[in-house]
């Protein structure tokens, strides 16, 4: 009788460590990485370290080519340029998934606002990460500058 009770115990507790592993296997989210493929702004591929020209008051359309190394949830991405005096112009998408080896373009619009500064920054710099709630991308393949001016009186 003592030697059941003893195999009892002894599958007991090997169908629980099972099922630990089993559980912290599908528990534990891989962490982000993608590649970044392409950046555009406005159209334009941005090839080089590039500066673009923005008037006060446009909208900036930067669209942002991924792909997805690995699947992971909850990543958003977001672009902003630094350097405006009230706060950073920025955007950013919804929380989205992503799934290993597809790959994802994202559109931002980056309003400049029509009281820009001119005078006091001669370039802002355009950053862009991609995100989950544990880490951050940033895209760094090359430096974007926006050099703002104002818009021409009619």
């Amino acid at each position: 009788m003592a030697n059941k009770f003893v195999a009892t115990i002894l599958v007991f507790l090997v169908s629980l460590l099972t099922l630990a592993g089993i559980v912290t296997a599908t528990s534990t989210p891989e962490p982000l990485n993608v590649t970044f493929d392409k950046v555009e702004i406005n159209d334009v591929e941005v090839t080089d370290d590039t500066v673009f020209d923005v008037e006060r008051g446009e909208t900036v359309e930067v669209r942002v080519t991924f792909t997805a190394v690995n699947s992971t949830s909850n990543v958003k991405l977001k672009a902003w340029l630094e350097g405006y005096e009230y706060d950073d112009i920025e955007a950013k998408t919804d929380l989205f998934d992503v799934k290993k080896g597809v790959t994802y373009t994202k559109k931002l619009e980056l309003e400049i606002p029509i009281d820009a500064n001119l005078n006091t920054v001669d370039t802002y710099d355009l950053r862009i990460e991609i995100s989950d709630h544990e880490s951050d991308i940033e895209y760094t393949d090359n430096e974007i500058d926006f050099r703002i001016r104002g818009q021409r009186h009619k």
